[in-house]
């Protein structure tokens, strides 16, 4: 019978630690204290309402974390995120991280669906897998600090743009693992930062096919960091991705093992104040415009106007459809970037359906941005395999492309000021540079 008892109450022991898993809870944060390092680590409070950690209403919209707690008189730092402790929050969409924080554990922010802007802190050391899989995370800087970085741990990511790389982390798991961004297709911009003298193989990373840039600020160009076997970039890229290095570095790429398969390599002057904010880089998807940049934190300020005729005396009148974008990126502390400009407008795909319905203006047409980086021409928003041929004012070509995951590069000798016909497919377009 005292068997019986023991048993009983044994089990009762482990059913409320599985059902009360934080130790003390401050301005609704959860909190398990690690005894050894005499820290605080930020948790889950496993009761809600399914009784485990999946209750996505335990954290909600903003959350800020302290370097800092104070419990029973006493204060502590805040060095970690648990496992699992934000995992399922659907309704979370920003956490600020002090700079107190060295570990993020394993799926941490797991299927936070909202979550949309995580800042690394600067002293962040781990990220462990499965991090942010499934989060609106459009931005991601990884500090120098950062030294071991998990797979997938930001698997699935649909809205990152751009990746900032300022360390050479070590890997965490085998090697048959999926890489650190696997299926998150839309990353545009890798950023290596200037002491980066080491890059593991795109196996690891997993970037996808549709980078328009990869920009090294190491003067010297990184080695491989062996990691499989594979080549550091797959073909898709050193055809199709622009390589931006240093002023007066290219002749040293262009020989360089691995630097040397990319088709198009540009210099780039990282002179200046090292405090500047990165150019940013402007997106249209779905009747939204949005700019990122690499600069974490970074604000902007944008101009847009339109060439359409507001008014108009006449019997008839031609509508361009058509809007200048600049935007630049700033941040305290910092000095403005670049201005990064942009054209958008709208070319009709079926003329027939135009016209006007119940006093509103119907057109079915396909929106196209156009963006010049030093004749560089980027065409996005063109479906795959659409034929594109860029002329100047004069009706000579300047030159072509077929568009491939929805953009094309074309490379032309025209300069800032210049006007640009770019045809797609059918349909022309005519844009002055900026």
């Amino acid at each position: 019978m005292k068997q019986l008892r023991l048993f009983i109450f044994a089990f009762s022991l482990l059913s409320t630690s599985y059902l009360y898993s934080y130790d003390f809870k401050v301005g609704g944060i959860y909190y398990n204290y690690d005894a050894a390092s005499q820290s605080a680590i930020v948790t889950y409070d496993g009761e809600g309402t399914n009784g485990d950690k999946s209750d996505p209403e335990r954290y909600t919209g903003k959350v800020v974390i302290p370097s800092t707690v104070t419990y029973n008189g006493r204060t502590i730092n805040v060095t970690k995120l648990s496992r699992d402790a934000f995992y399922n929050c659907k309704s979370l969409t920003e956490v600020v991280l002090p700079n107190t924080i060295i570990e993020i554990g394993n799926d941490c922010f797991y299927d936070c669906t909202s979550l949309n802007k995580a800042d690394l802190p600067d002293n962040i050391e781990t990220i462990r897998e499965g991090a942010f899989t499934n989060t609106k995370i459009k931005t991601v800087k990884f500090p120098k600090t950062l030294k071991s970085l998990g797979f997938y741990s930001y698997y699935g990511c649909s809205e990152l743009n751009s990746v900032y790389i300022d360390c050479s982390p070590n890997i965490t798991s085998g090697s048959n693992r999926e890489g650190v961004f696997f299926k998150s297709d839309n990353i545009k911009e890798v950023i290596f930062g200037e002491e980066v003298s080491q890059i593991l193989t795109n196996r690891y990373w997993d970037f996808g096919e549709k980078i328009s840039t990869i920009t090294v600020k190491n003067p010297e160009p990184p080695r491989k960091k062996n990691y499989d076997g594979s080549q550091l970039f797959g073909n898709n890229i050193y055809l199709n991705t622009k390589l931006i290095v240093p002023k007066n570095c290219k002749q040293k790429y262009s020989e360089a093992e691995e630097w040397k398969n990319f088709f198009v390599i540009e210099e780039k002057d990282f002179g200046g104040s090292s405090n500047r904010c990165e150019k940013p880089q402007i997106y249209y998807s779905n009747g939204m415009l949005s700019y990122t940049c690499a600069t974490a934190g970074a604000s902007f300020v944008s101009t847009i106007t339109d060439t359409d005729v507001n008014t108009h005396n006449g019997s008839s009148l031609r509508l361009s459809a058509t809007y200048n974008i600049s935007v630049y990126a700033t941040k305290d502390g910092y000095d403005n970037s670049e201005t990064a400009t942009a054209t958008l407008c709208w070319i009709d795909v079926a003329p027939k359906t135009e016209g006007i319905t119940n006093s509103v203006a119907t057109v079915r047409a396909m929106s196209i941005m156009i963006q010049n980086s030093d004749g560089q021409l980027t065409i996005s928003g063109v479906d795959d395999g659409t034929p594109i041929n860029v002329y100047n004012i004069n009706g000579i070509q300047e030159g072509s492309s077929i568009s491939r995951n929805g953009s094309a590069m074309v490379n032309t000798n025209l300069t800032i000021g210049s006007v640009a016909i770019v045809k797609i497919g059918d349909k022309s377009i005519k844009v002055v540079l900026k």
